[in-house]
């Protein structure tokens, strides 16, 4: 979690003049946002999409979870505090445009991914949204938190697919 931007940057470095495209949670990417200094000073041909769930998804998903929704630094109602995605673009001189139901049929979307330089596109979801695949845990008599390996995922693999994997390991 945070490594997104950094990784996108060692790429876009590694690849000069081809686009790179970086697809990361707000959360995530607030954890290393003061490298868009280092894009905007080269001009890196970054499109940076932040998925806006209004903080750690993961850490909600967790905190309701299994702690019956204490919810603690998750969200802005909770202690998290995150930038204005628009005023941070504007900040460093980033193309920024913000995802509606109709941008597909606009050339906004099509004007910022071809135009050169880098931009933010933020993607608003739903803070609710749950994500799959993902590592169940369960917590234990003394409080403590168990996870699956990492071949175990949630949810699980039918059957006759299970099999099939699982014969490698």
């Amino acid at each position: 979690m945070g490594y997104g931007l950094s990784g996108a940057i060692g790429a876009a470095f590694a690849n000069p003049g081809r686009r790179t495209i970086l697809i990361e949670g707000d959360g995530g990417f607030a954890q290393n946002l003061q490298e868009l200094g280092t894009v905007a000073a080269n001009n890196l041909p970054i499109k940076i999409f932040i998925w806006a769930n209004n903080g750690y998804a993961s850490i909600r998903m967790t905190q309701r979870n299994y702690f019956d929704g204490a919810w603690v630094g998750c969200d802005s109602e909770t202690g998290l505090g995150l930038p204005d995605l628009e005023l941070l673009a504007k900040t460093y001189g980033i193309s920024y445009v913000q995802m509606t139901e109709n941008l597909f049929n606009e050339p906004k979307i099509a004007n910022i991914l071809a135009a050169p330089g880098p931009a933010i596109i933020e993607v608003p979801i739903d803070p609710e949204q749950t994500f799959y695949p993902k590592i169940a845990s369960s917590v234990q008599p003394d409080g403590s938190m168990k996870s699956n390996p990492l071949h175990l995922m949630n949810p699980e693999l039918p059957e006759l697919i299970a099999k099939q994997v699982f014969k490698y390991l």
